[in-house]
């Protein structure tokens, strides 16, 4: 059947039982650029004020939860300043699109996605992109994107180094296959 993989890290990484599975990735920042446009000149920066710098850590959480309805979802955040920096959740039901197999699921909904597969992991919202490639057992490289809105003229993206001692995508996809069993 599907296998779970296990790597030893200090903190639990995955979390399930009759309301749902988490699991987590543990990020460190390894490189913040902004770039943006003053006047018709170009700009770039390190970061924003009062936002997540190089060294930095962020987590990076995946799930299911059976709350007010099944809902696959997905959050980037800084606990050192309390701010989530992207946030999903998509309902299971038929106003989503869901595809599961043996390598994870895929679920689409208005203008946001989720996508984990066995080495890859996305979570995409307006503008707000998280992604990840697995390049070792426990170890995934990523990418934070959030490209310009009519609110935020600039587009920022944030490379990531992250581990998780537990993948999650298959323990997802099979309560998704067997409604909840």
């Amino acid at each position: 059947m599907r296998i779970l993989l296990t790597i030893i890290i200090t903190t639990l990484a995955v979390q399930g039982n009759s309301q749902g599975i988490e699991a987590k990735l543990d990020c460190q920042v390894t490189s913040n650029l902004v770039l943006t446009s003053s006047d018709g000149s170009p700009k770039s920066y390190n970061g924003f004020k009062d936002q997540f710098e190089i060294g930095d850590f962020l987590t990076f959480t995946y799930g299911l939860n059976s709350g007010d309805g099944p809902r696959v979802y997905c959050k980037l955040f800084d606990e050192s300043r309390n701010n989530k920096h992207l946030g999903i959740g998509i309902p299971t039901d038929s106003t989503a699109k869901t595809a599961v197999d043996d390598n994870g699921f895929s679920t689409f909904y208005l203008q946001s996605s989720i996508i984990v597969r066995n080495d890859f992991i996305l979570c995409e919202l307006a503008g707000e992109t998280a992604i990840f490639n697995r390049y070792n057992n426990n170890r995934f490289e990523g990418m934070f994107v959030s490209v310009p809105t009519y609110r935020n003229f600039s587009t920022h993206v944030t490379n990531l180094d992250c581990r998780s001692s537990i993948y999650a995508g298959d323990l997802i996809a099979d309560k998704l296959i067997h409604n909840w069993d």
